[in-house]
């Protein structure tokens, strides 16, 4: 293993790391940090996160970043999809909720 392969491999857990802290913090709390903008579905854009986070580990660690080949060529392509679904997934979490049902109670006069 090289020393460039290493540092790759470092810089690599450390931001899918900070992915999967700062989702599991919004999906539990509701918090998200104010880059981010989000105000509507910070739960839903934490989800979002995570699911990038986990695709993002599968698509580097099975495949770029994976010094033994193996039999399954098709799981980083996977990674990758789960990676863009999550990224669908916190756009989709930007736009703004449902508007509420009007009562539908009517006053007796």
């Amino acid at each position: 293993m090289t020393a460039m392969f290493a540092v790759l491999m470092g810089v690599g857990m450390v931001c899918v790391a900070g992915m999967a802290v700062i989702g599991l913090v919004a999906v539990t709390t509701g918090w998200t940090p104010r880059f981010t903008g989000i105000e509507e579905r910070p739960r839903l854009w934490g989800v979002g996160v995570l699911l990038s986070a986990f695709g993002l580990t599968a698509f580097l660690f099975l495949g770029p970043l994976n010094s033994t080949p193996h039999l399954h060529r098709n799981l980083p392509l996977v990674g990758m999809g789960l990676n863009l679904a999550g990224l669908a997934l916190q756009s989709y979490a930007r736009r703004p909720g449902p508007l509420p049902r009007p009562s539908t109670r009517t006053s007796a006069s």
